[in-house]
């Protein structure tokens, strides 16, 4: 799980970002989000007030680049980065390790998923076959009884008849079991 950043670590990050090379808002907060192991998303609210701050306190000063305001550090904010360059250095490599364990359970995840489904695919083949044999003997009934009470109401169905029937019906039930007890 990608760990929330005190105001203050955000702070270093960006400011260090900035040192690197100058970069509008939508630049900057890409690439915190990059920095960030790219499990880390920037509010525009939240990058909006920490600029305005940084600029409040003479850490970053803007100017007008080719379509937006360009943020770059001071010296000031150059010597809070190096200043805390070990700081710096900890958030990003604890944001790799995030990244690596993200990685790893995505990973995990594809595994078991691939297994699961691997796992289930015969027995869910095995179910939609056992539901072919099902339909299909509930339609044989369907069709046996609307065939049956058309026969018993214009007097075709004898007892003669009824007893054939049934001796086809029986002998078919006994060849369909050894089929499925054999299988």
């Amino acid at each position: 799980m990608t760990p929330v950043l005190r105001d203050d670590e955000l702070r270093l990050i960006a400011l260090t970002l900035l040192h690197e090379r100058p970069r509008e808002f939508t630049e900057l907060r890409g690439a915190l989000r990059e920095r960030l192991g790219g499990n880390y998303n920037v509010a525009g609210s939240v990058l909006s007030r920490l600029l305005h701050d940084l600029e409040r306190d003479g850490s970053v000063t803007p100017s007008h680049g080719a379509t937006n305001l360009l943020y770059a550090t001071t010296l000031q904010g150059e010597a809070e980065v190096q200043a805390r360059a070990d700081e710096a250095a900890r958030i990003t490599s604890a944001a790799d390790s995030v990244r690596a364990r993200a990685d790893a359970v995505r990973q995990s995840a594809a595994e078991a998923r691939d297994t699961l489904r691997a796992t289930l695919t015969p027995a869910l083949e095995r179910g939609e076959l056992a539901a072919r044999l099902d339909a299909a003997a509930q339609s044989f009934r369907q069709q046996l009884r609307a065939a049956a009470r058309t026969a018993d109401e214009s007097g075709r169905l004898t007892p003669e008849l009824v007893a054939r029937i049934e001796a086809e019906i029986l002998g078919a039930q006994a060849r369909i079991r050894e089929e499925l007890d054999g299988a």
